[in-house]
């Protein structure tokens, strides 16, 4: 009989398994990493093509386009294109990064065929229609008007700008007036130049039988060739001034961006960084939180991450907190920096932090599904699943005289940007 008035043992959690990966290299060294399943009928399938927002030569025109997808071929209007995709039972996404043009599909493997001649239509064949653009960049707009009177948006935007500079693809943010300077010509150009043989990969997901790579292959095919986009050096340039309020009268709450660029993921202290900001305010009963919102019920919420893109990475501290407390607020985030620097983390905490980023790791990478995701994403990165593995093997090994090294050597809260805005 189990004693429920008893907790159970705390044990770390120290072995990760990662499902099996099949590669696949067709035409063009173009890759398909496929994480297979003999029991789902059910597959997905994620399509990326290198370019995303550092290529566009406007805000937005890297979404616009990848959106416009769905909004109309030479042969069918939007509406005969969702209706297939319903009829099939077609999930479909698609987006853009800093670097890449993303279309993630899960459907019924029967349907494949189908659906990637749909696909192929979209990607080939795309109407670009003057209305259905207009209507698609109006609404957009409207919808980003919105979305800026959030006061974490425009702290989350400025931030971006002063530590990357206003000319760096990382800190340009676009303006709602960007809307109505995309043209159709801009769509055509960006689709030209990014959506080609040489600058796609794919990960997969799912019960991939022969014919179903067959399809595939065939699919990738019919893509038009180009020349692989290479993503030239962007001079970096971040401001002079290191805090900024802007004050907005109509708002209850400011909205704190805190943190600087940082190593990047290629750098060999750049796990042992990334316990140390998720220990200080990754989770809920972390540093950050267990002071500034338990404690002392400053703000609802209170995160630190590490944000990092292809070319740069960035440390970001962020809350929303009444006006009046915001300088409380930035004041106890430094000194529990500061603890950190000073006698790094008690051994409950070391243990709890590795511990639930271990099972961050389960999750990502727990199930066919979840993992396919998880890796599409790394590979964006030019990494791969050795990565996971690294970072296991970094938590487990990582000790409070590294935690002390690490956060004096990159937390200088002095040389932090501190954006407030409200």
């Amino acid at each position: 009989m189990i004693d429920r008035s008893k907790p159970p043992e705390f044990k770390i959690i120290k072995n990760i398994s990662l499902p099996k990966i099949k590669h696949f290299s067709f035409e063009k060294n173009i890759n398909f990493n496929l994480i297979p399943n003999s029991i789902d009928q059910v597959i997905s399938l994620f399509i990326n093509f290198r370019g995303g927002a550092w290529v566009q030569d406007k805000p937005f025109v890297a979404n616009t386009t990848v959106n416009m997808f769905k909004q109309g071929t030479k042969t069918k209007s939007s509406k005969e294109i969702v209706n297939i995709l319903n009829f099939f039972a077609v999930k479909y996404k698609a987006y853009s990064t800093n670097h890449y043009c993303h279309i993630n599909l899960t459907l019924l493997k029967k349907y494949l065929k189908q659906t990637l001649d749909l696909l192929s239509e979209m990607l080939l064949q795309p109407a670009f229609v003057e209305n259905e653009l207009s209507i698609y960049l109006n609404n957009n707009k409207q919808s980003y008007l919105i979305e800026l009177q959030e006061v974490e948006t425009q702290a989350q935007n400025i931030f971006y700008k002063n530590i990357y500079g206003s000319s760096h693809p990382y800190g340009i943010y676009g303006l709602p007036e960007d809307y109505d300077k995309i043209t159709r010509s801009d769509i055509i150009n960006y689709h030209k130049k990014v959506f080609v043989k040489e600058n796609i990969y794919l990960t997969g997901a799912g019960n991939f039988n022969e014919k179903d790579i067959s399809l595939l292959k065939n699919f990738l095919a019919k893509l038009k060739q180009g020349n692989r986009i290479n993503f030239e050096y962007n001079p970096i340039k971040p401001s002079d001034k290191k805090f900024i309020y802007e004050q907005r009268p109509d708002s209850l709450q400011s909205a704190i961006f805190i943190g600087n660029q940082t190593i990047h993921y290629t750098h060999p202290d750049y796990m042992k960084l990334l316990f140390v900001i998720f220990a200080l305010g990754g989770y809920f009963g972390s540093r950050l939180m267990a002071n500034i919102r338990e404690e002392k019920g400053l703000t609802y919420s209170i995160y630190s991450y590490i944000n990092t893109s292809l070319k740069a990475s960035n440390i970001v501290i962020e809350a929303s907190v009444k006006k009046e407390k915001k300088e409380q607020v930035i004041e106890e985030i430094r000194k529990e920096i500061q603890k950190l620097k000073n006698k790094g983390l008690s051994e409950n905490e070391l243990n709890i932090s590795k511990n639930l980023l271990m099972a961050k790791i389960f999750k990502l990478t727990d199930g066919t599904y979840s993992f396919a995701k998880f890796l599409n994403s790394l590979y964006s990165k030019d990494l791969d699943h050795t990565y996971i593995i690294n970072l296991a093997n970094t938590i487990q090994k990582i000790d409070n005289k590294t935690i002390l090294d690490i956060s004096n050597k990159y937390l200088c809260f002095e040389n932090f940007y501190k954006i407030v805005v409200g």
